[in-house]
């Protein structure tokens, strides 16, 4: 054998396979490869057969024999041994689509997603006319953040396959990612027409419906899902009561009252936001956010690449899909003016829709770099961040609308703070900090929060004092308002309402003659509801008056013609209190538990009115009561207001800035030392002259 050729070598280790003798063929490859180590003939061989020889040893000797054992295994979810079997398969089977189709699902279940999609697209390559394969790599497309991709697979699955249900609903989920709420909403409709007891359909149709703001659709679509669900129903139910606080429905959110203590027990999730204007109790919210983040969020973090311990400015990124017209901006935009470019390096990440108005245009001006990031899929908005080294990385949203605070699981930055968007503990391991003030999170409810708390000295919502207030002359009766009488106001958004405030509200107006209550009309059933509810209670309802939605500078103007401001309890008034109170409106609140119950007296606190916090439904009562009927009292604390508004921490947006910079280099300082994130207070320095 020794003076052979190696052609002839080869052609007797054909012989051999066709035979079924392996072992004599792997000698003949094995030879002809220590002899000839570059022949590539022998090595492809060689692989060939040694997986013809795993696949006979696994019992299975037909191709259709080996398929069928690949896909058991993949079935019983044993995805690494499927990968390793289909990969030893395709040597012998290159062309065949199935198994290139189990490669592309075990891989993506072990979330290699660039295997999966070689995986799914060579499958669709070879099999070109199968609907489901086109679909499994639109899923996978979509998965890695390539959406235009993802969408042009499920299209030609459907384009073969008019009828698959499963399509339709996934390409309902792509489009509602895009805000493309209305085509959602059609495959999402088909989706439930070709499968009427399609659960996961109804849910995402609900979403969508309630991102439309057609919350009565979204209502009956949630329903659908309570009767089409197995078992526990409690989160559900508990989602249901939301929507019909939204429309200010208690009749029907009474009904799925007792699922908010079913949901306590549940091992279902649902987005924790949903539950802050209902209950309060930062611990409850803790665990229910904690039952959130270990649904959602799965992936490891992956390693930050090593790089020099201190940059010449401390590097931080804001990520939020709110730089436009958004309270979040109308707060931050003094903030993200102020910071000390000599210091600190800023990135702006905008995943938002969005992209047009004043806050949006003022942002890109004044961050230093601002990247429009919104047709970026996860990992490429990870990678560009994590190529800017950033030293912290801030998430604006949370468990808010339109967040993508998945990107924060990753690890952008070596440390990770969750500031001003959601009023509340994330739960998520992957969140160092949060930022807070000590009315808002209290040393004694620390144990709440998952994340470290970065307690700044006076409140931890920014505040912008070069907010423009329009100068108008109109009068309360362009407002709908009554010429003389008091004027209570609560421009909170209708969600945060229930029965208990409204209730306190009718009877000051009862109480106090030619009174009329001014709230925002959120939506179009706010109205209805809310007037049919003053008259249960004896109120005629033309007293309760509902001004529009108004840009942001006439929004503050026509606070001019309120008197007093009510707070809401679960959940206060947050930048509408700021709202008011930079218009020179007073605010009673009461204090509450949790984060999003205390932000209202954090405000006052720092604008220096504490004696409008009240502890009990009876002391916010006859609080708003005695300012409402004593003239003298009410001017006496406008009038404070308005010299505080330019004398007290709140509104001085230069102090603000260098105390949160300062709990920036704090945590910065103690990562550099090598310490795990750890609370911090921020202590002003003193101001000299």
């Amino acid at each position: 054998m020794a003076n052979l050729s190696p052609q002839t070598l080869l052609s007797r280790a054909q012989k051999h396979i066709k035979k079924n003798e392996l072992e004599d063929a792997i000698g003949l490859y094995q030879a002809i490869i220590d002899k000839y180590p570059g022949n590539v003939r022998a090595r492809k061989g060689l692989e060939k057969v040694e997986a013809m020889k795993f696949c006979s040893e696994a019992g299975a000797q037909s191709a259709l024999e080996q398929i069928n054992t690949l896909l058991e295994i993949y079935n019983q979810g044993m995805f690494n041994q499927a990968v390793d079997f289909a990969e030893k398969l395709l040597k012998i089977h290159p062309s065949n689509s199935d198994i290139w189709n189990i490669y592309g699902g075990a891989n993506r279940a072990l979330k290699n997603k660039d295997k999966a999609i070689r995986g799914f697209h060579k499958a669709c390559q070879l099999d070109p006319n199968n609907s489901s394969k086109h679909n499994n790599l639109g899923a996978a497309l979509e998965e890695t953040g390539r959406t235009g991709e993802a969408i042009a697979s499920y299209k030609r699955s459907l384009n073969i396959n008019p009828n698959n249900a499963l399509v339709h609903y996934n390409l309902g989920n792509i489009l509602s990612g895009q805000k493309k709420y209305k085509d959602a909403v059609t495959s999402y409709l088909r989706a439930v027409e070709l499968k009427p007891d399609y659960e996961w359909a109804y849910r995402a149709l609900s979403g969508v419906y309630e991102s439309l703001g057609t919350f009565d659709k979204a209502i009956e679509a949630h329903l659908k899902v309570i009767n089409l669900a197995s078992g526990d129903t409690a989160a559900h139910e508990a989602a249901l009561l939301k929507l019909n606080r939204i429309i200010c429905d208690w009749n029907e959110a009474s009904k799925y009252q007792n699922a908010l203590f079913n949901y306590q027990n549940s091992a279902a999730a649902i987005p924790p936001s949903r539950m802050l204007s209902i209950y309060d109790d930062p611990h409850q919210q803790l665990l229910w956010s904690k039952k959130w983040a270990e649904g959602q969020y799965k992936q490891v973090p992956l390693e930050l690449p090593s790089r020099p311990q201190k940059s010449e400015r401390l590097r931080i990124g804001y990520f939020s899909s709110d730089f436009h017209e958004h309270a979040t901006m109308f707060l931050m935009s003094g903030l993200l003016r102020c910071h000390d470019k000599t210091r600190i390096e800023v990135f702006a990440y905008s995943y938002g829709s969005n992209k047009n108005g004043t806050c949006r245009e003022n942002a890109e001006k004044v961050v230093e770099h601002f990247f429009d990031v919104a047709d970026d899929g996860d990992l490429d908005i990870v990678k560009l961040a994590r190529s800017h080294e950033l030293d912290i990385a801030i998430d604006l949203k949370g468990y808010t609308g339109d967040t993508r605070s998945e990107i924060f699981q990753y690890r952008l930055a070596p440390l990770q703070i969750a500031y001003l968007g959601y009023p509340g503990s994330m739960g998520a391991p992957f969140i160092d900090y949060i930022i807070a003030d000590p009315v808002v999170v209290p040393v004694e409810h620390y144990e709440h929060y998952s994340e470290k708390i970065i307690t700044l000295p006076h409140c931890y919502q920014p505040n912008d004092n070069m907010r423009k207030i329009s100068s108008t002359e109109n009068s309360r009766k362009d407002e709908g308002l009554p010429e003389d009488g008091f004027v209570f106001c609560s421009f909170n958004s209708s969600y945060k309402i229930s029965s208990v405030e409204f209730d306190i509200w009718m009877r000051l107006l009862d109480r106090v003659k030619g009174s009329v209550l001014w709230l925002i009309n959120s939506n179009r059933w706010v109205k209805t509801n809310l007037e049919r509810e003053a008259s249960k209670r004896g109120i005629d309802p033309r007293r309760l008056i509902f001004a529009k939605q108004a840009p942001q500078a006439d929004h503050l103007a026509r606070h001019k013609h309120a008197d007093l401001f009510l707070d809401s309890f679960n959940c206060n008034a947050h930048t509408t209190a700021s709202d008011a109170l930079y218009a020179g409106l007073p605010i009673v609140t009461k204090i509450g538990e949790q984060f999003a119950a205390r932000v209202a007296a954090s405000l006052l606190t720092a604008v220096g009115l504490p004696e409008l916090i009240t502890y009990s439904i009876h002391d916010y009562e006859q609080m708003a009561l005695e300012l409402a009927t004593n003239s003298q009292r009410l001017k006496e604390v406008r009038s404070k207001l308005s010299r505080n508004i330019k004398t007290e921490p709140l509104f001085d947006t230069e102090r603000y800035t260098r105390n949160f910079e300062s709990a920036l280099f704090s945590s910065h300082s103690l990562f550099l030392s090598g310490h795990k994130p750890q609370d911090i207070l921020v202590t002003e320095k003193p101001v000299t002259t």
